[in-house]
This record gives C-alpha cells, structure tokens and sequence, in this order.
C-alpha cells in the first residue's frame, strides 16, 4: 500500500513475470488500469475507467500510466485494478493506495520517474531477494522508499534529485552510493549495483571517516566512500573485502586477524577526491572505542592501490 499525495501526478506500473519470476517480453496484450474509490455510501467513484497503459519500448515487460490525482481528491482509499491477457488468459491484480494531503507532512509520496536497477554479484548475475533502501542524500537524510530484487531487477518511485542506495543481502557486503535522477525522464536506470560477498573474518571492522568544516572543530562525515580490504601477503590480489561509508561516514566489514592494506577512494563534499591507503593490523586485542579490532600502522607505500 502506497501514499499519494494530493495535485500530484503518479506513475502506476505493471510487470509480469513467469513462474520462475523470469520477466515476460512477450504476449501480454490488452494491459489496462481502473481506479476508484468509496466514500462509506457503498458507491463506487472511479478517477480512471479501463484506460489503456502503455508498453515501455526499452523494457517490453514494463506497462504504465500517468495517474493525475486532482488537487482536492477525496482522503481516501483508491483500489487499483490491473488487467491483461496471457497465452489466452485473463490475468488480474489488484493494489490499494491511500490519498492524502500535502498538509499533513507525515510521509514523502512515490516519485514521477520509474527508477529501474539491478543488483549483481562480482560475476554480473542477479542476487534475488537483495534488499533496496533508498533516502534522500543530505538535508534530514529521510527515508524515502524500499524494495527487494527479483533475479536482481528493482523498481522504485522517485522524484528528480540525489538519493542514498542503500543495497544489501545475505552473505554480501552491503554496498552504500549516491545515485542521482535527472529531470525531463520518465524512466531511469540506475544500472548495476556490485554486491561483494563476506569475507567470512571472524572479527568486525569499523571505522568512521569526517573531515573538519570550521575552526570551531564543526565535522562532516564522508559518505560513500569506497574502503576496499587488500591482503598484505597478496597485495596484488582482488580485495578480499569492498564495504562503503554510510551517511555518517562509517563502514563496517569482516576479516581475520592479521596484515592488511586498507583502501579508501571516494569523493569530498567539495567535489575534490578522497584517495588513500593504509597499513593496518587485524586482532581482537586492538578492540577499543574509537577503533574495532584493528589499528592503523601508517599509509601504506603499495601505490599501485590508488
């Protein structure tokens, strides 16, 4: 169930999928959206009567209709019913949402753009079931909209701007970046997110970058950044390791005790690049408040990491 705030234009989507959750680009016809709602007399108000959605020409699997909610519309719940044929088949799905007012601030309504993505593995295969959280990026940092994959594939509701992916699933490093949706777009991909598995470390990592904004000690945290673990006796080895920065600038990852080359690149709130490496040691004994299970031993001389 969905929120739609009232004078707002809203992007209804249909997709189909087979029984193994495989889209289908082929087939469907006749794909309509009825909406309508009560107002407790038993009546039923339709705001759109089987209107005709329309077929995505780059994604075959994805129908859509531009639902115009009137600025006064009633503060209610509408009842969306979805329609096509299949080989035959009359295929029906039904979604409620409920409309409320601007006024009442409470919750942030879908977006205008259909925002389409998918989220891999280091080999470039779908990772089904990862989990999708998207928040604005700055400002309050609110949460906006959340979803899983299927076979990999998402889609979420946003507005032109700059957000924060939060992307995550078992077994894998969750992966944190910016993501921007231009204007003038109905649709936009935010094409592959890389998940990369756990290490599988018996300890916990974490630490927490910022830089200083003022004489008055004022800190910002450095957010999405990219801190990649590198194996010291195989430091021209993929990383053992990718986790990114969150909105407070900490990433967390697993390794086992030992030496290690850490690697974070990532982008300043100046838009000037942040680049380092360093020397650290893994071992429980390092445990401490400002630092979890490993000390930094110096920047690391291995320059072929930046």
């Amino acid at each position: 169930m969905s929120d739609f705030l009232q004078g707002s234009q809203v992007t209804l989507l249909a997709n189909f999928l087979d029984s193994q959750s495989q889209p289908i680009t082929a087939g469907v016809s006749g794909v309509t959206v009825d909406v309508y709602y009560y107002l407790g007399t038993g009546t039923q108000y339709f705001d759109v009567t089987a209107a005709p959605m329309t077929q995505d020409i780059s994604n075959l699997n994805r129908f859509y209709y531009l639902y115009d909610i009137p600025q006064f519309a009633p503060l209610t719940n509408r009842i969306i019913n979805y329609s096509a044929m299949f080989s035959g088949l009359s295929i029906q799905y039904t979604e409620t949402a409920s409309v409320i007012t601007p006024l009442s601030g409470s919750v942030i309504s879908p977006g205008s753009v259909i925002v389409s993505g998918n989220v891999v593995d280091i080999s470039g295969t779908g990772i089904n079931n990862a989990g999708v959280v998207i928040s604005l990026y700055g400002g309050s940092n609110s949460f906006i909209t959340s979803t899983v994959t299927i076979s990999g594939l998402y889609t979420v509701y946003l507005d032109p701007g700059d957000y924060y992916g939060t992307f995550s699933a078992a077994g894998y490093q969750t992966n944190i970046v910016v993501k921007t949706v231009p204007t003038g777009m109905p649709f936009f991909n935010f094409g592959n997110t890389t998940l990369s598995q756990n290490a599988g470390g018996s300890l916990v990592i974490s630490d927490t970058y910022v830089i200083i904004a003022d004489e008055n000690g004022a800190e910002i945290p450095l957010s999405g950044l990219r801190v990649s673990l590198f194996d010291k006796s195989l430091v021209e080895s993929k990383p053992i390791s990718i986790a990114y920065t969150d909105a407070n600038g900490t990433f967390t990852m697993s390794a086992n005790p030992g030496m290690y080359a850490l690697l974070v690149v990532g982008t300043q709130p100046n838009n000037t690049v942040f680049k380092t490496a360093y020397d650290i040691e893994v071992d429980a004994m390092f445990a401490n408040a400002s630092s979890t299970n490993f000390r930094y031993l110096g920047t690391s001389q291995y320059s072929f990491l930046i």
